[in-house]
């Protein structure tokens, strides 16, 4: 099975407080899809932003990462069961599960194992989604700094899974019958402090200071004009009803 590596325990706290929140026409699609509620999983929980929105429709939610640190930020709620380990190795109830969801993380996966353990615990009609969402888009001409900070500076550190999220995860192969997706976007008023702090959550920084032994969000702390930006960032999102 492909060794899965743990990019965000260091950063676990700054995680749950920085990573964007998906906005509510998401979810109602989703569960506008839905043939039960009975139960959800949501694979690589991080610290439960998902899963927590899961919880408000559905009886039980089960979540689960490979990081105890992001469990251990993400909220207790009575009926979010949570674990730590991999998605290819749930041990959650077989035939049971009406929603399967990951958010910014399938292409971490052992796809062939994953996909295994999903039809595993999946009921005859469970839907699938897989989402994440393109680089950050600032609205302004500071968007400069950010792209050559993504491309140029922490470029070569980035895990090679990243191009899948860059493909938009359409170079992955998913054993579903896909629905059309609206498309879905990311709108918020970041502080210079939030940008700051959400951009260093990524993967590609960590390399990069484990790399170099300096931290490159100095570049952006020296370039960034603004005190707030109206940021915006679009989702791409792969769902549809499982298949054998």
């Amino acid at each position: 099975m492909k060794d899965q590596q743990d990019h965000f325990s260091e950063i676990s706290a700054d995680y749950a407080k920085y990573r964007p929140n998906y906005p509510q026409e998401l979810y109602k699609w989703l569960f506008e899809h839905c043939t039960g509620f009975y139960r959800a999983w949501d694979a690589a929980c991080g610290t439960g932003q998902v899963a927590s929105e899961l919880s408000k429709q559905f009886s039980t939610v089960y979540a689960n990462d490979i990081s105890e640190e992001q469990i251990e930020n993400a909220p207790e709620i009575d009926n979010i069961v949570y674990k730590v380990g991999r998605a290819e190795e749930s041990l959650w109830p077989g035939e049971s599960i009406d929603l399967i969801t990951t958010a910014q993380a399938l292409h971490w996966f052992d796809l062939d194992a994953f996909f295994e353990e999903v039809h595993r615990v999946a009921t005859e009609n469970a839907i699938f989604a897989a989402w994440g969402y393109n680089l950050i888009d600032i609205q302004s001409g500071d968007q400069k700094f950010i792209d050559e900070f993504y491309h140029d500076l922490i470029g070569p550190y980035w895990p090679e899974e990243r191009k899948y999220v860059d493909n938009g995860y359409q170079n992955i192969k998913l054993p579903i019958e896909e629905f059309e997706s609206p498309l879905f976007e990311i709108h918020a008023n970041y502080s210079k402090k939030h940008l700051l702090g959400y951009i260093s959550t990524w993967s590609a920084v960590k390399e990069y200071k484990k790399a170099t032994g300096t931290d490159p969000m100095a570049f952006l702390i020296n370039n960034l004009s603004k005190e707030s930006y109206a940021i915006k960032q679009r989702i791409f999102m792969r769902a549809g009803r499982l298949t054998i």
